[in-house]
């Protein structure tokens, strides 16, 4: 094994050690199947895990179901506290954020890409429906959540998306690790095709993720017009055919702004 992934089991273990109540935030992409194959198949630690399983495209669950009953784990999820439309130039994303401390003043956001849809033929969803899901607080018991974020991410948002450092410490909310942080995309594929490590192969070719989001968790399809701000008085709503009035004042909107473990 490289020093790479001695130095991020090493730290897994250290900081889960460490905890009195430790979880690994997973999506099921390639980064989390690294960071759960870690730990879960080579330091056989037995921690549970949050996943945030999304109503709309029962689709996109399927991939992280089979890993969940694969390998036996004790997953959890959550409503959001809030979800907001954020929108930075041609890019527009509905954005549910999750309370991960003591206070729903800690959270973190998770949002979802919006793809516009064909609408002939294509499967897709209210954007205004999306919004109004439910919503609430959460007694959040954990002091030390993992997260397979890497500093060589780059959202399709903000573009890159550095980590300010490995370790988070929020107050009242434990501290958020980045075992992963300072590996590069290759060093996750090498790390995935060493150790055979499963990951949803209708997404990828050649180690570069397929144009098709379908399978993504991520992105989501959706008709945005009566909620996107960029968008005044009248406008198409595909699900009554005819034009309504936008609400797009009336519904929560974001900054565009990274969160603080962002450099």
């Amino acid at each position: 094994m490289t020093i790479r992934y001695i130095s991020a089991m090493k730290k897994i273990n250290d900081w889960v050690g460490k905890a009195i109540s430790p979880v690994v935030m997973m999506s099921f992409g390639k980064d989390s199947m690294a960071l759960g194959f870690m730990i879960f198949k080579m330091l056989k630690l037995k921690i549970p895990v949050l996943y945030f399983r999304d109503p709309f495209d029962p689709c996109k669950n399927e991939w992280p179901d089979k890993v969940i009953q694969d390998w036996g784990l004790e997953v959890y999820d959550y409503p959001p506290l809030q979800c907001r439309v954020k929108i930075k130039g041609e890019f527009i994303e509905l954005c549910p954020s999750y309370q991960i401390g003591e206070t729903p003043e800690q959270y973190m956001d998770i949002p979802k890409a919006i793809l516009e849809p064909a609408y002939k033929g294509e499967a897709w969803h209210c954007g205004r429906r999306i919004l109004d899901r439910p919503k609430g607080t959460f007694e959040y018991p954990w002091d030390v959540t993992l997260h397979g974020h890497k500093s060589a991410d780059v959202d399709r948002f903000y573009g890159p998306v550095k980590l300010k450092s490995e370790i988070i410490e929020i107050p009242r909310a434990g501290a958020l690790c980045f075992p992963i942080k300072d590996w590069s995309n290759c060093d996750v594929w090498d790390f995935i095709e060493t150790f055979n490590v499963p990951y949803q192969k209708n997404r990828y070719v050649n180690r570069i993720e397929i144009a098709d989001k379908t399978n993504n968790n991520d992105y989501l399809t959706a008709c945005t017009n009566c909620i996107d701000p960029r968008k005044s008085g009248k406008v198409f709503c595909p699900l009554v055919g005819h034009d309504i009035n936008s609400v797009a004042d009336r519904v929560l909107q974001g900054p565009a702004a990274l969160p603080d473990y962002i450099k």
